[in-house]
Formats: C-alpha cells, structure tokens, sequence
C-alpha cells in the first residue's frame, strides 16, 4: 500500500467505487488519510466495508451516482459536497455489446466526462484541481472483438488527452491512466494470462503514484506500454489479419 503524506486530507472524489479499482483506492486512500467522497450506485457494499473496517466516518461521505441517468448525475452537484481536490474515474462496464451500444458508451465515456466536465469550471474558479481517469489498452486501436467497448475508451482516452493540452497552464492536471487486464469482476469469466494480468490493489498503488509523481499518461506495466506502441502503429491490414 503506497503511503505520501502529501495526499493527507485532499478530498477525493472516486467515481465507481465500488469497483475493484475503486475498493482498493478507498482502502488506500483512507490510511493516506484522505477524505473521501465515495460515488456509486451500490452503497451497501461500500458502507459494509468501511464499517467492517471501523473506518472514521467523519472522513467519508457517500453519494449515489449512476452515470447512465443526467438526473443522478446531477445530484451529485446537489449534495453539498465540497469541490474535491482529486476526482478519480474508476467507471467502467464490459459486457454483450451489441445489445448494450448505449450503456457502454455511456458508461465508459459519456458519463464520466460529463462529470468531469461540470467540475472544470469549480477547479478553474478555485484555481486548482486533478483528475484521474482509469481508461484501457483497449482504448489504443479499435478491437473487431469488443469494437464498442475500445472505441468508448478511445474516446475518453482522447478527451482526457484533450483536457490535459486545453487546461495544461491553468493548473489543472490531468492524468490517464492505462491498464492491461485487471483481475475484476468485469473481466470474470474471462480466460487472462496470469503473468500479465494486475491485481485492483497494484492498479491503485500505480494511480497514487501518478498523482503525487504528477505523472501525465501512466501505463501498469512496461509490457502494456510497449503493447500500446505497437498497437497505434500496426498496418491496419495487419490489424485485420490478425482479427484483433
């Protein structure tokens, strides 16, 4: 567990924590000694956790978000939370795309950035902010097997990369981060390589890391940095041969 001083008592804002990602964030992020807002549409999950883990309450708030409806999304705005130093986007959702066009570009990119989007003006009047946003390999070319699911990523890859040019002297940082596989309940059921498959806890400890490093683009591993490099520069006949 990656443990700074810096980040004790920065109020975070974690989108889809209750994911795996977002599950090992709060646990870390909390001995870190960060207040927590904690944005999901499962709460009971997280208020079981952080009761079973005797966690001060008073450092935690927790927000119902569901990012596929702009009436949740906008009470989120409505729930007297303070701006947040640190917004990080764990949202994500990987399943039978071609009867779930909507849900997957919204989930994997419409939604987050619209909530991102709403806050820039607080962070610009504020005159700081980071934002974190957890996008995917997938994202680097458009894959025949989940075409949906890597083109929603590309697109929040590209804003993310977008943000970080338009706000880059306003004092705004942006940081996206990539990973390969994740051993989550969204890829379960899916046959991954072991060795090149990261655990929720490792993909936290690379996203603090890229916060108080202030890092701008943070692969999980050289592997998949390599991997994405290849894939932004491969024919695309080879693409089509190979039925990536």
């Amino acid at each position: 567990m990656a443990l700074n001083n810096s980040l004790t008592k920065k109020n975070i804002l974690i989108l889809g924590a209750n994911s795996d990602v977002g599950i090992s964030l709060l646990n870390n992020l909390y001995a870190n000694g960060c207040n927590l807002f904690l944005a999901s549409r499962n709460l009971v999950n997280l208020k079981k956790i952080t009761k079973d883990k005797n966690f001060i309450m008073d450092r935690i708030k927790f927000i119902h978000l569901d990012v596929l409806s702009e009436i949740s999304i906008s009470s989120l705005f409505d729930s007297n939370i303070e701006t947040p130093d640190i917004i990080i986007s764990c949202v994500g959702y990987l399943n039978d795309e071609d009867s779930n066009l909507s849900k997957i570009l919204r989930t994997n990119f419409e939604g987050p950035a619209t909530i991102i989007n709403r806050y820039i003006d607080q962070f610009l009047s504020r005159g700081y902010g980071t934002i974190v946003g957890v996008s995917s390999i997938a994202g680097e070319r458009g894959r025949g097997k989940n075409y949906l699911y890597s083109s929603a990523k590309s697109g929040f890859t590209s804003y993310l990369s977008g943000l970080r040019s338009k706000y880059n002297h306003k004092n705004i940082k942006v940081i996206t981060v990539i990973p390969g596989y994740i051993d989550t309940k969204m890829t379960e059921g899916l046959k991954l390589n072991k060795f090149i498959t990261a655990s929720p806890e490792l993909v936290a400890n690379k996203i603090i890391n890229a916060i108080v490093k202030d890092k701008k683009i943070e692969y999980i591993s050289f592997f998949w940095f390599i991997v994405a490099v290849i894939l932004r520069n491969l024919p695309d006949f080879i693409i089509r041969k190979i039925k990536f």
